[in-house]
């Protein structure tokens, strides 16, 4: 068995090839290309599939802090999103900045407050607190959580009820639930090392190999929790 730590990496990394997009302004506003919904539904999922059975998800806002730069969506009409467990605040598998210049990369997840490559990583409950550490001066990953999404465990049928994007053209449009539950298992296998990465093929061929892969998968992983329960 991985230890937790293990587990996450191994299951964000293949996950931030599936999904991960250059930033841009979309509808109306800076997206940072990260999927942080998808990715958090993935990560609850595959939170309590290792035994986490505390597994949240809470929206909220970040901030990336460098000496000389930073991004955050506070104060815009952006949120993130992330999860957590009942000993763990933050964990965020979606943040990643291989498409952004300038900003050192994050050399594991996000899993609670701790150093990350040159990042201190914060996480507060206090919005004046917040707002005050977004003007330090040095390298650091800052949360502010604003809500819990409520009964999380639906979002295995219903992802809809979660993500932004669920129109037409969308992937839960093309692919329904059963498409981001068979994400959600193959990130898990190869989070416990059950089967190999797909970091080596485009994005598109992954998620094209995943689906020819995994039928029925959320019965699958159905079962799975039923099982660490």
């Amino acid at each position: 068995m991985p230890s937790l730590e293990n587990f996450l990496t191994n299951a964000k990394f293949e996950l931030n090839h599936i999904y991960t997009e250059r930033p841009a302004f979309r509808n109306g506003g800076r997206d940072e290309g990260w999927f942080c919904r998808e990715h958090a539904i993935h990560t609850f999922f595959l939170l309590r599939l290792f035994g986490e059975h505390t597994a949240k998800i809470e929206t909220g806002h970040f901030t990336v802090r460098l000496p000389e730069a930073g991004i955050t969506s506070h104060g815009s009409d952006a949120d993130h999103a992330w999860c957590a467990t009942h000993a763990i605040e933050p964990i965020d598998l979606s943040m990643t900045f291989k498409f952004h210049s300038g900003f050192p990369q994050l050399v594991k997840p996000v899993i609670g407050e701790s150093i990350n490559s040159s990042y201190a990583i914060s996480y507060f409950r206090d919005e004046s607190q917040f707002i005050r550490a977004m003007e330090g001066d040095s390298s650091a990953v800052l949360y502010l959580p604003q809500s819990e999404v409520k009964e999380p465990d639906a979002l295995l049928d219903h992802p809809e009820h979660f993500l932004f994007d669920s129109g037409l053209g969308s992937w839960l449009q093309l692919y329904g639930a059963d498409g981001f539950a068979q994400i959600t298992l193959h990130a898990y296998k190869v989070a416990m090392s059950h089967t190999k990465s797909l970091t080596t093929l485009p994005p598109d061929k992954a998620f094209s190999h995943i689906r020819s892969r995994y039928s029925a998968a959320r019965l699958h992983i159905r079962k799975h929790l039923a099982g660490a329960e």
